[in-house]
């Protein structure tokens, strides 16, 4: 009997797979990484533990806190948007759970995602809605070898809730949530874990003329046309935040365009296949590249059409088709 490790989060779309991969005569081990200090591990479904599902827990608090949540805090020093959910598939869960497959003769592993990886590529899955290719992107290629297509490659968010209703599992309604390790918001916990303190700055113009006061920067993010604490005359956008300087630049909506960016290549699929469309946010409909370079760890990229959603520390997906072949982390928009 083949045997499989499968990433387990007690919710929905982790359950769903291990069922399934029960049925498709799988010996099956659960495995739920341990990430945060004050978090519940989640029971097996007595029918799954039934059918001969094992729990395996992996404590990883001390890797997840030096990978993602000081690359989360180290990007908010720098002025820049982080993704940790990215990260967090780069260099825990896909890593992890890759490695442990090897290490341990398993036939490989699965998570819930809702993913394809097919030949070394990771692809869209069938429900666009819930495809989780951009935040997948980021993975290392090795890690991807001894991955086993789950039915969420395939499955609608819907038909895995039925599947599971109708195989008599009740589920409490725990889903993953955006970031894991944010119980209220991020600026409390910046402050109160990781020695954040408000650092005044002025508030200017693309000219450099000063449009009032900030206290805390790391409250802003490019692209934010809310929460400004004095009211202006029109509404207005964060462009740029300059820590060294300190300053946030303003601007209108319609200087927020930009005809492309650089950005620092973190995972490569292909050297032969040329992306022909990026997205450099997960809602956001793909937009079509123009010219792109890529060279050694840096890429350039001008899009067909000017955009606004364009922020350094994103992540940016180059895809051809359904075919993820690159992403890169945003370091500069290009006006």
């Amino acid at each position: 009997m083949k045997k499989i490790i499968v990433g387990y989060s007690g919710g929905l779309d982790s359950t769903a797979i291990l069922l399934d991969f029960v049925q498709q005569n799988y010996k099956v081990y659960a495995v739920y990484i341990k990430l945060n200090e004050d978090e519940d591990i989640p029971l097996l479904p007595e029918q799954l533990q039934e059918m001969g599902v094992e729990l395996i827990v992996l404590d990883k608090r001390d890797l997840f806190r030096r990978s993602v949540i000081r690359y989360f805090a180290d990007s908010y020093k720098k002025g820049i948007t982080p993704n940790p959910c990215a990260m967090c598939n780069r260099y825990i869960k896909f890593a992890l759970l890759s490695e442990y497959a090897d290490e341990h003769s398993y036939d490989g592993f699965s998570t819930g995602h809702y993913i394809c990886i097919n030949n070394g590529f990771i692809e869209n899955a069938a429900d666009r809605g819930k495809d989780q290719s951009y935040f997948v992107s980021t993975v290392k290629k090795q890690h991807l070898g001894n991955f086993i297509n789950s039915r969420n490659c395939n499955a609608l968010k819907e038909e895995n809730r039925k599947y599971v209703t109708e195989a008599g599992i009740s589920i409490s309604g725990r889903e993953s949530q955006d970031i894991c390790f944010i119980k209220h918001n991020y600026i409390e916990f910046l402050e109160r874990n990781m020695g954040f303190r408000p650092i005044p700055g002025d508030f200017i113009d693309e000219h450099g003329n000063q449009l009032g006061r900030y206290d805390e920067y790391y409250r802003f993010t490019i692209g934010m046309r809310k929460g400004f604490k004095q009211g202006f005359n029109k509404k207005m956008y964060v462009k740029k935040i300059d820590i060294k300087n300190r300053c946030i630049v303003l601007t209108d909506k319609d200087k927020m365009k930009f005809r492309g960016f650089r950005a620092l290549i973190i995972s490569r699929f292909s050297d032969n296949i040329i992306p022909d469309s990026v997205k450099t946010r997960y809602r956001q409909k793909a937009l079509q590249i123009d010219r792109l370079n890529a060279e050694n760890n840096m890429a350039e990229c001008f899009l067909k059409s000017d955009a606004n959603d364009i922020t350094p520390g994103q992540i940016a997906v180059f895809y051809k088709n359904n075919r993820v072949i690159m992403s890169a982390e945003i370091i500069k928009a290009i006006e």
